[in-house]
């Protein structure tokens, strides 16, 4: 956790609130509260340097607060403000990219409606995580650095960004006629939805695009396969090809097939390499550890390069921009492009699949089932202590394994692989092990389990 490395705390803010890739806490506690932002933004707009920062929102009862907390701690430090207003965090990401000003989204993605908080952008929407900046804001927000007195800046509502954003959007992928269904879950990118139908061949089958903070008909976390059950539903009864849910703030979607079935991230993953791949021959695609190691083969069998990245949006953003890869995909829904500034966009990955299920001459079950599988366990979470002493009694009770230390340690063998790694924000351990066999699934997860509660 980030904050284990911050030194006196002076601030009445509660450290643990920065994490690896954002920061996030309860809104409900005070945990985070409108003075705690002005404090964020005045030291992040003196992080940046004084330059623009472009501020949006999301629909969450606090968030409009909120926001205004931080654009007076901007304008407080000197900086300019590009009020976006409710937009998703791609949006952002966009006009951050586009531009070259700074970004900042008030949001908590996918939780609940009692928490809020903020992914900042670097300009030109270079990511910001703990160790490329996140830390050293965390550092001075809750000690004793104080702004030295400055002209304050000017705040500038901006127009609708939204129809620049999906220019750059639709000028790259521009599907073929198709019907969908999409979930909004109530959030972001029902903000988005019904000028991408005015501007494109796609028909949508609404499920939940009225955006609503409170989230009054499922939580809008589409990793939880709980809250696509409506939706898979509807893209049966409805008779339609393709499906898709998002998160709260539109950067995550996941997908549902003809059937009515839930594409992993795995899944998804491969699928939409293949199309980067046949466009881009030999390019590079990117994922992290807990992707099924069917992705790396499947990029590697198409003539594309695999490259490895640690979990986490900021981490996948680094390794897409620093080697040039046209694709990433990580198992939580965020997808990755090369042609949208190395960063995730839910709304590009939904447009690409629809070019792809529009142009297969098979519908997206039989995609589905092209893709090889395994027999995974999900992420199974242990609350430890010792986090490393008890990676490294892992590592030696496996000799034989091929052993990666990128993102905690990933043991490899010809038939399983097993991936275990420090939470970044809890005191827990999370393990995932996928196998070619369910017995050999089950027998490695025993195994673990066993290496855990011995270290107690």
């Amino acid at each position: 956790m980030l904050a284990e490395h911050f030194g006196p705390y002076c601030w009445s803010v509660d450290p643990s609130i920065f994490r690896s890739y954002d920061v996030r806490g309860r809104t409900d506690t005070g945990q985070i509260d409108s003075a705690t932002m002005r404090r964020i933004g005045e030291v992040f707009a003196t992080h940046v340097g004084g330059m623009a920062v472009a501020v949006g929102r999301d629909v969450r009862p606090t968030s409009r607060e909120l926001a205004r907390g931080f654009i007076d701690g901007v304008t407080g430090a000197g900086a300019d403000v590009m009020d976006l207003g409710e937009v998703p965090t791609e949006v952002v990401t966009h006009v951050s990219g586009s531009t070259g000003v700074a970004g900042a989204m008030i949001t908590a993605s996918h939780n609940p409606p009692n928490y809020n908080g903020v992914k900042l952008t670097a300009p030109h929407a270079v990511p910001i995580a703990g160790d490329t900046g996140l830390a050293e804001i965390g550092r001075r927000v809750v000690g004793d650095w104080e702004a030295p007195p400055v002209v304050p800046g000017y705040v500038e509502p901006v127009g609708d960004v939204i129809d620049g954003y999906l220019d750059h959007l639709l000028s790259r992928h521009n599907p073929p006629p198709l019907r969908m269904v999409i979930d909004g879950g109530n959030g972001m990118v029902g903000m988005v939805i019904p000028q991408l139908v005015a501007r494109s061949r796609l028909e949508v089958v609404p499920l939940y695009l009225e955006p609503d903070g409170t989230f009054p008909n499922h939580p809008a976390d589409p990793l939880n396969q709980e809250n696509l059950a409506e939706l898979c539903d509807l893209v049966v009864e409805s008779g339609v090809p393709l499906g898709a849910a998002f998160d709260g703030d539109a950067d995550r979607v996941f997908f549902v097939d003809d059937a009515g079935m839930v594409l992993d991230g795995s899944a998804a993953t491969a699928i939409l390499a293949g199309y980067f791949l046949d466009a881009y021959p030999g390019s590079k695609v990117v994922h992290n550890p807990i992707v099924s190691d069917v992705v790396p083969r499947f990029v590697s069998d198409r003539g594309g390069v695999p490259l490895l990245s640690s979990v986490g949006h900021s981490n996948m953003k680094s390794v897409m921009r620093q080697s040039g890869a046209v694709f990433g995909g990580e198992h939580s829904g965020h997808f990755y492009f090369g042609e949208f500034y190395g960063a995730d966009s839910g709304v590009m990955a939904l447009l690409t699949m629809a070019e792809i299920v529009g142009a297969a001459a098979a519908p997206l079950s039989s995609l589905r089932r092209e893709v090889p599988t395994r027999f995974s366990s999900g992420e199974v979470n242990y609350t430890v202590g010792d986090v490393t002493t008890i990676m490294d009694e892992m590592v030696n009770a496996f000799p034989d394994a091929d052993v990666d230390r990128t993102d905690g340690v990933t043991l490899r063998w010809a038939d399983r692989r097993v991936n275990v790694r420090p939470s970044n924000t809890e005191p827990l351990l999370r393990v995932n092990v996928e196998a070619d066999e369910e017995d050999t699934l089950n027998h490695v997860l025993a195994a673990m389990t066993s290496i855990i509660e011995r270290a107690g």
